[in-house]
């Protein structure tokens, strides 16, 4: 049985550099509220403050490690920042959203995707499914591995989830 819609949840958006700013995040976080009844906490990592945004948006600093600039190539490895211990509280569960996503409804209906409160919901970007056709582009693209994960939006509880960034780190 999966674990029923929390009665509380956390947004959590992430912004680096210069690419979105706080008019991006404020109509995200509009979208957002207006669509979900539950959202109790929007919380934005990023690598500096940001001026103008939503009284509703508390800041959380994007960790120094995940800084790095092979890290900030537009790949997904710095949004593993927000799985570090202590950048995101662990009192509610979350949903990670991308800044340019689109809400056109409630997202919080995602949370009935997990299993338990220990999952962690991505949902499949690859167009192919690991099979014999996918086996044959990976070697004719010499090796590009295409992802396999959507990042843009990710359902977690941040109690159970800093092994992803200690992990990640390790190597």
């Amino acid at each position: 049985m999966s674990p029923s819609l929390p009665k509380a949840w956390q947004c959590v958006l992430i912004c680096w550099g210069t690419k979105y700013g706080a008019t991006d995040v404020n109509r995200l976080v509009k979208r957002v509220s207006d669509q979900n009844s539950s959202v109790a906490r929007f919380v934005l990592i990023s690598d500096r403050q940001h001026e103008g945004l939503d009284p509703r948006v508390e800041h959380a600093t994007l960790p120094e490690v995940y800084l790095k600039p092979e890290f900030m190539t537009g790949e997904s490895q710095t949004k593993l920042g927000m799985f570090k211990t202590r950048v995101l509280k662990p009192d509610m569960p979350a949903i990670y959203i991308d800044l340019d996503t689109l809400i056109l409804g409630p997202i919080e209906q995602a949370f009935h995707f997990r299993k338990n409160d220990r999952s962690i919901v991505m949902f499949q970007s690859a167009i192919l499914s690991f099979s014999g056709l996918a086996r044959m582009i990976y070697r004719l693209t010499k090796g590009k591995r295409y992802a396999r994960g959507n990042s843009s939006f990710i359902v977690f509880h941040p109690k159970h989830c800093s092994m992803i960034s200690d992990e990640f780190l390790k190597t």
